[in-house]
């Protein structure tokens, strides 16, 4: 295009140092490019590892010449990360890369971000315990021996994660429900934050009772709660009551002093014959005398 200039009246242009200017048309057009995040430097803490980093956006808008457009393979933020002891986040500059594995010139272009924020995940290993919790607080190590197999797993995650880590607790057990000496599976969750190094995926249970045994004491009475506005009728009228405890404890032990209790509470608007689970009760329960399993009741409400 040749180049041109007009000047106020009275002005007279001496010389012109570009006669012809170069236009460059194009179609404009907009299109989505990946984002790839990466580390150019980083000295990560002893013992720790380099995640892959992972931008906010993995995609973005790039409008432009066509011609230049279809040239871009992605775009791309560089971090300097320096010393990096737990996972980090940093904001970085977008800069489009061509096809060729070189930069783009964006002077013709237009990212839809100019920036991006990146997380990068350092994570390290920690060998920690397993353990299980007790419902009623009936176990102890004199009455009972209990085995996890693996007694440890290894968890991987951000360092600060694992620090405030001590512990993972398989499972809660309700004494009450573990009628004899028995091995469960359970399985393995690891903590918010972390994942099994080392693909352990179940934990087994080992449950042996010692100083205890189990002796059977019939309850010929059983008490009705809740039934003030119901018209029922128990279908049951004794039960055979499992009791665990020491052999001193046992032998003193009577069927009076066993309560079974059954709450009507919450089927007032129910009509039929329901089984319901009945609370066993004993004088002086604790973890050397405790009632064991589950005791349904049949009762017939009009």
């Amino acid at each position: 295009v040749q180049a041109q200039g007009e000047v106020p009246s009275g002005i007279r242009i001496g010389s012109v140092s570009v006669s012809n200017i170069t236009v460059y048309t194009d179609t404009k057009v907009t299109k989505e490019i990946d984002v790839v995040a990466k580390v150019t430097s980083a000295v990560v803490a002893q013992g720790c590892e380099l995640g892959d980093a992972v931008p906010d956006y993995t995609i973005i808008g790039v409008t432009g010449p066509g011609e230049i457009i279809n040239t871009i393979d992605c775009a791309q933020i560089s971090l300097d990360l320096g010393e990096i002891s737990s996972t980090v986040s940093a904001v970085g500059k977008v800069e489009l890369i061509g096809k060729d594995g070189n930069a783009i010139d964006m002077r013709y272009v237009q990212p839809a971000r100019s920036e991006i924020k990146v997380t990068v995940p350092v994570t390290t290993t920690k060998t920690v315990p397993l353990k299980v919790d007790y419902k009623n607080g009936y176990y102890n190590d004199k009455n009972v021996t209990v085995t996890l197999d693996p007694a440890s797993v290894e968890l991987k995650g951000d360092p600060g994660t694992l620090e405030k880590i001590d512990s993972i607790t398989v499972a809660t057990l309700d004494e009450r429900r573990i009628t004899s000496n028995v091995m469960q599976v359970y399985k393995l969750t690891a903590p918010t934050g972390t994942t099994v190094a080392d693909d352990t995926e179940t934990v087994r249970v080992s449950i042996a009772h010692k100083g205890t045994s189990v002796k059977a004491f019939t309850v010929n009475s059983i008490r009705v709660l809740g039934a003030d506005k119901l018209k029922y009728e128990l279908q049951t009228s004794s039960l055979s009551v499992q009791i665990r405890g020491t052999a001193e404890k046992l032998l003193k032990l009577t069927a009076d002093d066993i309560t079974v209790t059954v709450n009507l509470s919450e089927y007032n608007n129910i009509t039929g014959t329901l089984s319901v689970n009945a609370e066993v009760s004993v004088s002086g329960m604790s973890a050397d005398l405790y009632p064991i399993g589950e005791y349904p009741v049949q009762v017939k409400i009009e």
